[in-house]
């Protein structure tokens, strides 16, 4: 583990803030307020369905956003090119 995703998951997980420290848990909690957000406010139903309600963890939910992002035709071809260069 990097230093830096070691700072950032002690960051996320500050008690003040009240986020878990589990990435599951993070999840669910994520899923829980995408669901009664979803049930409130009928113009964010398909997104929060689409990022959040259909996947089981973050990685599936901010892989398929990724994917979209990247599959757009009007994305700039700087933004192309920065992003092929970028090692994961």
């Amino acid at each position: 583990m990097s230093e830096i995703s070691f700072a950032a998951s002690e960051i996320a997980a500050s008690p003040r803030r009240g986020i878990p420290t589990d990435q599951g848990e993070l999840w669910e909690t994520l899923r829980r307020d995408a669901e009664r957000a979803a049930a409130g406010e009928e113009m964010l139903r398909g997104f929060l369905d689409l990022a959040v309600l259909r996947h089981n963890a973050f990685a599936s939910g901010l892989g398929l956003l990724l994917a979209d992002k990247l599959a757009e035709y009007s994305m700039p071809a700087i933004r192309r090119s920065s992003a092929r260069r970028s090692p994961i």
